[in-house]
């Protein structure tokens, strides 16, 4: 009866608050995010369970395999990274640490948000993980 309630009572401010409120806590939910797509207006946000150097090269080779130009406008081990591409569809993709094994890549990609080119983008990306990169460590 309890549970039943609890589950009523964040239904209820899930609806009050919007979804906006659950984007909010996704980093103190832990690993269990991985794999969803976030979208605010044209800018998408994935996490990754790997570490930020790890998502960072898988970036720059997906970038390389897509023929995107790449131009980094700031480079962080700490507070991560910043790419801009170029080509016919610019991305400004960020790379950043959101836990020590968890990293979030942000593709904001223009005013419109093409949502089929930022999947295709965030599923090379996955292709160009290391396989035991993706376990939690």
């Amino acid at each position: 009866m309890k549970r039943n309630i609890a589950l009523q009572v964040v239904l209820f401010v899930l609806i009050l608050y919007g979804c906006t409120t659950v984007v909010t806590y996704i980093p103190y939910i832990g690993a269990s995010y991985e794999g969803y797509t976030v979208w605010k207006g044209a800018e998408a946000t994935k996490y990754y369970s790997a570490d930020l150097q790890t998502v960072h090269d898988a970036v720059k080779r997906s970038c390389d395999q897509m023929k995107l130009g790449t131009t980094t406008l700031s480079a962080s081990a700490e507070y991560g990274y910043t790419l801009e591409t170029k080509g016919n569809k610019p991305l400004r993709v960020s790379v950043l640490p959101v836990e020590k094994n968890i990293t979030k890549v942000v593709v904001d990609i223009g005013v419109l948000g093409d949502k089929e080119y930022a999947e295709l983008f965030y599923r090379t990306i996955e292709e160009n993980l290391p396989k035991n990169a993706t376990k939690n460590k």
